[in-house]
């Protein structure tokens, strides 16, 4: 077993700071949690993911989790993550390669400002764009939809409302906000 954190360095930040300018391989930390009700619910419907930045990291864990136990064998896994640039972006090749290995498990990162000497070939678009083009053609209803979203308060309440609009009832919309 082990433990993996996913932590942004905030300029000015006690925490981040000491975490990124201080802390050794080998030092010792004392961790308590987890908190909060941000889960897998036991469902035959699809999981519509959606995240941006650090929203990465609950995910990343999720996914890794639900592949190695082969828990909620029937769901199949949309995951949407946006960000503006390709610095933005992290973890692609390990989510492609989670892809490649784990056919229900689908990953569609999108950038919504690319510039053209990065190369982007996927997605293009605020995120809330790319959901409901998926939304309204690739992505199969039949069993239902569930949405978990992780990311700021703005992400998530546009993402809330592409998902109304495509006939989610928000009793099936979970999300941890992330200021």
């Amino acid at each position: 077993k082990h433990v993996e954190l996913l932590i942004r360095l905030v300029p000015g930040g006690i925490a981040t700071t000491w975490v990124h300018k201080q802390l050794k391989v080998g030092d010792k930390v004392e961790l308590v949690g987890a908190f909060g009700e941000f889960r897998v619910h036991d469902t035959p419907a699809s999981m519509i993911c959606v995240a941006g930045g650090s929203g990465m990291a609950p995910f990343k864990s999720m996914l890794h989790h639900m592949k190695e136990t082969n828990a909620f064998p029937e769901k199949e896994i949309w995951y949407f993550f946006g960000a503006r640039t390709t610095k933005d972006m992290f973890y692609l090749d390990e989510m492609a390669a989670l892809a490649a290995d784990w056919p229900r498990f689908h990953f569609v990162p999108a950038l919504s400002e690319p510039k053209p000497e990065e190369k982007w070939s996927g997605e293009v678009g605020l995120i809330t764009d790319v959901l409901d083009r998926y939304l309204n053609g690739k992505v199969d209803r039949a069993k239902g939809l569930e949405g978990y979203l992780c990311g700021s308060p703005g992400m998530i309440n546009a993402c809330i409302n592409v998902m109304k609009k495509n006939q989610m009832t928000e009793d099936k919309i979970y999300f941890d906000k992330f200021s």
